[in-house]
């Protein structure tokens, strides 16, 4: 891994099974570790568990499950299996994601992401905090595939504060996002 002069600044290895990436371990450009990553796979090939261990030891993991082929809950514990934040998605019938609820510990909101469709492809998402304070909002203008080719990002004022233009020509999406 080199910086934008050339120096390098890590190394990395990978081990793959099956096609799919099973270990990634980044180095320091020493040699080094400094964190090695783990990925498991449920028969369908979705992700259901990645861990990362740093050199000090420490390991976070992250748990994913699935339901009718979403990606439904996604809980986060540390090294102790103590879980840190939880994760919940909902889908309309099509499989397209309606909303994403972040929850402490605790179980209490931290923040909420609404998302609105169009043509079976998300068109906008707004993310709310806890007590239900707008945060922030996109919005997706999409090509005929499903891609967004204009994406706007927006304050809590609903001020624009970026848009970016992207052309898709490596990756067509014929289906909606799950």
């Amino acid at each position: 891994i080199t910086d934008a002069t050339g120096t390098l600044i890590g190394k990395g290895s990978r081990v793959w099974v099956g096609g799919r990436l099973a270990e990634e371990t980044r180095l320091t450009p020493k040699g080094e570790t400094q964190s090695t990553e783990r990925y498991e796979y449920d028969a369908e090939g979705r992700k259901v568990r990645w861990s990362v261990q740093t050199a000090q030891g420490s390991t976070v993991t992250t748990d994913y499950g699935w339901v009718g082929g979403n990606l439904a809950v996604i809980s986060v514990k540390d090294s102790t299996g103590t879980e840190i934040k939880h994760f919940e998605r909902s889908y309309n019938a099509a499989g397209v994601p309606l909303a994403e609820e972040e929850l402490a510990s605790s179980g209490i909101l931290v923040r909420r992401v609404s998302y609105a469709s169009e043509g079976g492809f998300v068109v906008a998402e707004e993310t709310r905090n806890g007590t239900g304070g707008l945060v922030s909002s996109v919005t997706y203008e999409n090509d005929e595939n499903g891609n967004p080719v204009t994406v706007k990002f927006y304050d809590r004022s609903g001020r624009l504060i970026e848009t970016r233009t992207q052309a898709w020509t490596g990756f067509t999406r014929l289906v909606p996002q799950k």
